[in-house]
């Protein structure tokens, strides 16, 4: 196996609600990020500059370029994992480039940032006004989780740096003027043996989405290893429950499920990829198979057998 190095480029997240997404870092490890959520499988080696420069946009591409996957449709592009993109003070350089880079590879039409409540709302002061008003031209898509809010949030991972009502005027001064940009993305999962969402959790919840003029949601069931070992998936019957109930409520609900497609991508430099995928994303042995089929179990091995990776024992499967 040829030197296998942590790259931006980490393989395909195959989506039931957005499609194949190709998956970039624009931050790379260790994890930087505003806020510690309970559900994120990244370790928690917090990092809490306000602002970061990521490398140079032509690095980012150029790594994307050299590992771009054949024999399989692609539906855009997601900028996640090792922190919030929004704290990137180039992140309008990035963006622009990667928009270039869909539209001259014909690569779907989308591009999604994953981000937070805080760093939205810190893209969104002083000096940083202009870098968030960029952002939105440019995005199709923010995703933007939503942990249950109630006595137990700060547990969540809910930042104690602002008041829950600066959240709330943020998310609705926002969707006044880019409702078709946001998504709210719900977490479900258990801690012990109690539900996330209960149903305080999801009347709270229904009146904040109400008042923000929210319509559409997506449920986000927990379906791989968090860095909390108290987390576990919730019961199928209650994530079909939520949704009903949301459905019931007037609201347009899609669920995120990770689908493995039918047939393996041709990859350039399997194993390569495959560590930058693991070091952000926990996968099952199956659906490793499924995305980078013998080749990507061969070098699963070497990895393992280099302690490159590891196993986790989770929830009944091995990751």
């Amino acid at each position: 196996m040829s030197e296998v190095k942590v790259e931006h480029f980490y393989g395909i997240y195959p989506s039931s609600a957005y499609g194949n997404l190709l998956l970039v870092d624009p931050l790379l490890p260790p994890r930087k990020c505003y806020v510690d959520c309970i559900t994120c499988p990244l370790r928690r080696d917090r990092v809490t500059e306000a602002s970061l420069t990521a490398s140079q946009p032509s690095q980012i591409l150029g790594n994307i370029e050299e590992r771009l996957p054949t024999g399989v449709e692609l539906n855009g592009v997601l900028l996640w994992g090792s922190g919030d993109p929004l704290q990137l003070v180039n992140i309008h350089e990035i963006l622009l480039s990667l928009r270039a880079f869909l539209s001259s590879r014909g690569i779907g039409r989308k591009l999604y940032v994953h981000t937070s409540l805080l760093g939205l709302l810190k893209c969104s002061e002083g000096s940083a006004q202009e870098r968030a008003r960029f952002v939105l031209e440019q995005v199709d898509v923010l995703l933007i989780p939503f942990l249950w809010y109630g006595a137990e949030k700060y547990l969540l991972g809910w930042p104690r740096e602002r008041s829950f009502s600066e959240y709330l005027e943020l998310l609705r001064k926002t969707f006044e003027s880019n409702r078709d940009k946001l998504i709210i993305e719900l977490h479900l999962f258990k801690v012990h043996e109690n539900y996330y969402p209960e149903h305080f959790h999801i009347d709270e919840t229904v009146a904040v989405l109400r008042y923000i003029k929210a319509e559409a949601l997506v449920l986000k069931p927990v379906d791989r290893p968090p860095a909390s070992p108290h987390v576990k998936p919730l019961p199928e019957s209650r994530v079909k429950r939520v949704c009903e109930f949301f459905v019931e409520e007037g609201f347009k609900v899609n669920i995120d499920r990770y689908e493995p497609p039918s047939t393996p991508p041709r990859w350039q430099k399997t194993a390569t990829v495959l560590y930058n995928h693991l070091l952000r994303i926990p996968s099952k042995y199956v659906e490793i198979k499924a995305m980078y089929g013998d080749l990507g179990i061969i070098a699963l091995n070497n990895l393992l057998s280099k302690n490159m990776v590891s196993r986790i024992p989770w929830s009944g499967d091995i990751y």
